[in-house]
């Protein structure tokens, strides 16, 4: 059942929204400096039923003066990902970062397989620049065995399946403590929020400075064509294959069969 005119779930905590980079020029016309990397400032949260943005600023400045910092651009629900890789993210070139955040909302509805498949065709298609996923974090104000909590556990697992399939996709996953959200559970409270920002800032930074090392090609080897080769070698005479067979001889006496005559048995006979 749809809430119209309504959020259902304030803070992050809401529909799919989409933290897109654009790129902007960081030089003056004229001069040759090259372009820094772009990423988002804002994170999506509602204060009185209104969006607003959380802003990352200070945890990027603290870490590294070499990105710049652009407004997020949200979109409703899983189906307008098509909508935004059309208008925006074809355009992002290969150093940028696009951050998908996937909510309740997604899980409590009755599309949730839809919800999984738009993201999943969506990353298919987008291949260009690193997707960064966030689990679903659980609803304190339910019970943890209940069915909606059930459906987020579901969901975030098939997200950590995704990030193992895809090279250019990652996860993180939300700190689900119940420290970390409100008096009645169901949203995000600051220091989960701030949390959530280091999370996103720290995997941004080890994945720009990620050493990809290409693997080594070994030549073909044959190993039934090595054996033949170590078996003939081996047959052969030669000085180390006589001492070989003199060390491996049995140490021990053989000793000679008795016969059915010598034994107790045989006496009576």
């Amino acid at each position: 059942m749809k809430d119209h005119g309504k959020i259902r779930n304030p803070a992050v905590t809401i529909q799919p929204r989409n933290i897109v980079q654009q790129q902007t020029p960081n030089h003056e016309e004229g001069k040759g400096e090259s372009m820094k990397d772009q990423m988002s400032s804002y994170i999506p949260t509602t204060v009185n039923g209104q969006m607003k943005p959380i802003k990352i600023e200070n945890n990027i400045n603290i870490m590294n003066n070499n990105l710049d910092l652009t407004q997020n651009l949200l979109r409703p629900f899983t189906g307008s990902l098509m909508e935004t890789l059309k208008c925006e993210v074809e355009k992002l070139p290969k150093n940028d970062f696009l951050i998908i955040f996937s909510r309740t909302n997604d899980t409590d509805r009755n599309d949730s397989r839809n919800a999984f498949t738009n993201i999943t065709k969506f990353i298919e298609r987008v291949n260009n620049i690193n997707i960064i996923l966030t689990s679903v974090p659980y609803r304190h104000d339910l019970m943890d065995f209940s069915d909606v909590n059930n459906k987020i556990k579901s969901f975030n697992s098939k997200l950590l399946k995704l990030a193992k399939i895809y090279t250019h996709v990652s996860i993180i996953e939300t700190v689900n403590n119940r420290l970390l959200f409100t008096k009645h559970g169901l949203h995000l409270n600051e220091s989960g929020k701030e949390l959530l920002t280091n999370q996103l800032v720290l995997r941004i930074f080890s994945m720009l400075n990620e050493v990809k090392v290409k693997p080594i090609s070994i030549g073909w080897c044959d190993k039934k064509h090595q054996a033949d080769v170590s078996s003939k070698a081996s047959q052969t005479t030669t000085p180390e294959n006589c001492q070989l067979a003199i060390e491996q001889e049995p140490k021990c006496v053989r000793k000679v069969p008795v016969t059915r005559k010598d034994d107790f048995y045989g006496k009576f006979n």
